[in-house]
């Protein structure tokens, strides 16, 4: 097709794959979609608190975008982004130059350099990050007395993952014989899931958390 557009997408996160599967679905005859990313794996962040129950795996945690990704009609490259020049449309990488019609930077958030501010970072876990879950379930296997301060960055919109870990932890203690002590730190001043328009759900969680010991 004549008038194909070079979609450039940076990042194979949640956001960059997203847009790259809604390009796809919507104009597979009116785009070339593109993703560059520095690793092949893409990790689901959203089922690591499992890793810490051992009711997943790491190796299905993640899949390989260079062998998913084709044949859904979406061109992958395994490379580190170095300069994007948008007065000529074009983006250098380790592996070359890539010019385009359309960009996308979907490089994530920088949680790790700003989590790597904060004073004391050398003491805490990221529950974002593989890393950091295979950090918190060391402890857990290796202490038999923890007591952990659980919460968020200031105007974090999502708090969900504080949530799983704290209850898992405090599960898991219960499990092991462990003394476990967990304090969870929420921005609502209802409590867990304060932020949502109905208040039965924030009450039930709330009432179910008071009645755990060792979930402050």
């Amino acid at each position: 097709m004549a008038n194909k557009k070079r979609v450039l997408i940076l990042g194979a996160g949640f956001a960059g794959l997203t847009v790259a599967h809604r390009l796809r679905e919507n104009i597979p005859d009116k785009a070339d979609v593109i993703i560059i990313s520095e690793s092949d794996r893409v990790y689901d962040n959203t089922i690591f608190p499992a890793l810490l129950t051992d009711d997943v795996k790491i190796e299905k945690t993640y899949f390989l975008a260079s062998q998913k990704l084709p044949s859904r009609g979406i061109e992958f490259i395994e490379s580190k982004v170095l300069e994007i020049r948008p007065e000529s449309n074009e983006v250098k990488t380790d592996k070359g130059t890539f010019d385009y019609d359309y960009l996308v930077v979907a490089l994530g958030g920088a949680y790790e350099e700003n989590f790597n501010k904060i004073k004391g970072h050398e003491n805490a876990f990221m529950h974002h990050t593989l890393e950091g879950f295979l950090g918190i379930k060391k402890v857990v296997e290796e202490k038999d007395e923890i007591t952990s301060f659980i919460g968020n960055a200031m105007n974090s919109p999502i708090e969900g993952p504080s949530y799983q870990v704290a209850f898992i932890l405090e599960y898991l203690g219960r499990k092991l014989g462990k003394r476990v002590t967990v304090y969870l730190g929420t921005q609502s001043p209802k409590g867990m899931f304060g932020m949502l328009p109905v208040d039965w759900i924030s009450k039930q969680v709330n009432e179910y958390a008071e009645k755990k010991e060792g979930l402050s």
